[in-house]
This record gives C-alpha cells, sequence and structure tokens, in this order.
C-alpha cells in the first residue's frame, strides 16, 4: 500500500499540472480578446492568473513537504481534453473579432474543474490528518470561489455587449436582468 505522504503529493502534482494547463490557457484567452470594450474581462482573467500562480508557488512548496525517494513526475495532460481541442480549434479559425463569451464559458468550467481539485484535495488533507494541506486546499477554495462568482456574473454583460455589436438594436439592459435572475437561482440552487 501507497504512503500517505506519496499519495498526497500525486494529488499536489495532479494539482499543479491542472494549474498550470489553466493558466495557460487564461494566458491564450488573454491574447485573444482584442478589443477595448472588454477590459473588465481581462481585468478578471488577469486575477485569476495572479492566484492561480500564487496557489502554484505554494502547491509546489507543500510537495516538497511530501516528496518521497520515487519521483512523482507531472504529466502536463491532466487538463487538456474537450476545452483545449476546442480552444485550439477556434483559434486556428480567421475571425474578424474574438467571441469573448465563449473564453469565458472554457474558462469557467476549468475554473470549476480546479475548485472540485481543491476540495479533493481539502479532503484528502483532513483524512490523513495532513493539516497543511488541507489548509492550503482551503485557502485555494477561498480564493477561487469568489472568482467563479465573478465569472458567472459577467456573462450576461458580456453577452450583451457581443450581440450590441453585431446587432445594434439588442438592449443591453437585459443584462441586468439576466443577473438578477440567475442570481436568485444560485441562491436557493
Amino acid at each position: 500500500m501507497a504512503s500517505y505522504k506519496k499519495i498526497i503529493n500525486q494529488h499536489l502534482a495532479a494539482q499543479i499540472d491542472i494549474e498550470e494547463h489553466f493558466s495557460a490557457k487564461i494566458q491564450e484567452a488573454l491574447e485573444e480578446i482584442r478589443e477595448e470594450s472588454f477590459v473588465d474581462v481581462k481585468d478578471l482573467l488577469i486575477r485569476i492568473r495572479e492566484v492561480l500562480e500564487s496557489n502554484y508557488t505554494l502547491l509546489n512548496k507543500a510537495m516538497d513537504k511530501y516528496d518521497e525517494p520515487e519521483p512523482v513526475q507531472h504529466n502536463g495532460h491532466a487538463g487538456s481534453g474537450t476545452n483545449g481541442a476546442i480552444l485550439d480549434q477556434a483559434k486556428s479559425l480567421e475571425k474578424k473579432r474574438s467571441q469573448v463569451s465563449r473564453i469565458l464559458r472554457e474558462l469557467y468550467s476549468d475554473l470549476n474543474k480546479i475548485t472540485v481539485a481543491n476540495t479533493q484535495l481539502y479532503t484528502m488533507g483532513l483524512a490523513f490528518k495532513s493539516e497543511d494541506v488541507a489548509e492550503l486546499a482551503m485557502k485555494h477554495l477561498e480564493e477561487l470561489a469568489p472568482l467563479v462568482i465573478k465569472v458567472c456574473e459577467i456573462v450576461p454583460e458580456v453577452i450583451t455587449r457581443e450581440l450590441k455589436m453585431d446587432e445594434p438594436q439588442i438592449d443591453i439592459t437585459v443584462a441586468q436582468k439576466a443577473l438578477a435572475d440567475t442570481r436568485i437561482l444560485w441562491k436557493f440552487s
């Protein structure tokens, strides 16, 4: 049976892989968003990237503590899959402008994947009585949870701005109704 240190180290390595992959996707998204009207989206993505970079440093420090003689290798593929393929496909197409709403949808999915992985890491830290790992994962969750909500909240406004670019008659105030209605759903779910 594997030692608890080895198990924790493997999960820390997987978490690092996921966060590295997501951070790279955020950088691609930042480069893809060229419109000046989406500065708020870029600011949010930069904030998410900063949190991930901070978490990445702390995760690496934690790995040092739980390092076993047998090295755990990062596979670099923990975050790849459908979302990565969609981004690659979309980048190969020539577009007159980026679709910020699409970028947010994909990044929201990845951000949720990271929060679930942190929940798993937190639970494992508790189960193995590794308070430092549990605290690290909880700290990451505390930083990421408001960002998940912020991404969800910015979507209605982004959608209406995108639609307005192509259809000038679009009433952008519907974004406020969409946000209010979805906030109600999230509070009761």
